[in-house]
């Protein structure tokens, strides 16, 4: 395999990836990332640090709090790519430049156009295949925006009340493995309306009896809409423990 493909910068704080410590190799695509695109200026404390096109400067413990390591840690894996070279370094004032190696040749427009070319190529080829397999295949629904949104606004909503980062990633990785993303963000708009305090015991009990009732009971007996019925039981159940804790 060959070639490169394009990642938007801050991918890596997306909240299903948690904050989990990171792999050599997230480490070391934190570092293209975050390396100057042009030549730009850096406030070092109160010093103007001059960095080029793929560098940037950071203080070992900085890096320690962004990847989840120790310094050493740090410095060992700097030296092992300074002896590889994939990265040059100079360290000044506790702050070390450092600079991709080849940085221009990851980030080139020559590069770039390559692969348009490459995939305007692939999409004549496989567009008249898809065009006819898609003609004898039913359409099914598509799920992915739901999911994207669970991820995004959901998240965030569980972070404004109460979850840690970490801990909503795991809520809405756990409802993911066993509900359809459109359940799921449908619970999560019910949440948002009617819970009180924090919302993912009243989420997961509105999962919890959706996943009940379809077990139990035939489609034909329910006079409102399933979601609305477990919303209506999670509220009432959520309030007579509120009512039974005061």
């Amino acid at each position: 395999m060959r070639g490169f493909y394009l990642m938007h910068r801050g991918w890596q704080e997306h909240p299903v990836f948690g904050n989990y410590s990171f792999s050599r190799r997230d480490a070391w695509v934190w570092l293209i990332e975050n390396a100057c695109w042009k030549p730009r200026n850096f406030d070092n404390f109160g010093s103007k640090v001059e960095l080029q096109r793929g560098q940037l400067c950071r203080s070992t413990r900085s890096l320690a709090k962004e990847w989840g390591w120790s310094e050493a840690k740090v410095r060992r894996f700097l030296k092992r790519l300074k002896s590889d070279a994939m990265i040059d370094t100079n360290t000044s004032s506790g702050r070390t430049v450092i600079t991709v190696c080849n940085y221009g040749r990851y980030q080139s427009r020559e590069f770039v156009k390559g692969a348009k070319d490459d995939a305007r190529s692939d999409a004549s080829t496989t567009q008249p295949r898809r065009t006819k397999e898609q003609g004898n295949t039913e359409k099914k629904p598509n799920n992915s925006s739901s999911e994207a949104w669970i991820w995004s606004e959901g998240c965030r909503y569980l972070i404004g009340h109460g979850e840690t980062t970490r801990g909503a990633s795991s809520l809405i990785g756990s409802w993911v493995r066993e509900h359809e993303p459109e359940t799921i963000k449908e619970a999560i708009e019910k949440a948002q309306l009617s819970a009180k305090g924090r919302p993912a015991p009243y989420i997961a009990t509105i999962l919890r009896n959706i996943s009940q009732s379809q077990c139990d009971r035939p489609a034909s007996s329910i006079a409102m809409s399933k979601l609305d019925q477990v919303a209506f039981a999670a509220a009432q159940k959520i309030s007579s423990e509120e009512d039974t804790d005061e």
